[in-house]
């Protein structure tokens, strides 16, 4: 549904913009359930994240590719992500690693 100026005293640029912006609800075309741990939401962020990671290196080793340098900072972000994911993981769910206590 389009949206049509709801004043009169619009301007020109008012009035062109709120007829070319679609008005639209969002819509969530991603939901986490209620019954998912916040250990398995981060859990299985770090491994979306570690698979977009590989995914920018790989596309970043393309010769032909201009787009290596953004591509690899591209990189950087995802590994901070994951950086972040990661130590909150280990921080409020830390893993039993043999001949610690």
């Amino acid at each position: 549904m389009w949206q049509l100026p709801l004043h009169t005293g619009a301007t020109p640029w008012t009035r062109l913009t709120t007829i070319l912006i679609p008005s639209f609800a969002p819509r969530k075309l991603f939901h986490v359930g209620t019954d998912v741990s916040t250990e398995e939401a981060l859990t299985n962020a770090s491994e979306i994240l570690s698979s977009a990671l590989q995914t920018a290196y790989q596309s970043a080793e393309n010769p032909d590719s201009s787009q290596s340098p953004v591509i690899m900072g591209l990189a950087q972000l995802i590994e901070n992500a994951q950086t972040l994911v990661d130590a909150v993981l280990e921080r409020d769910f830390p893993t039993d690693t043999p001949g610690e206590k």
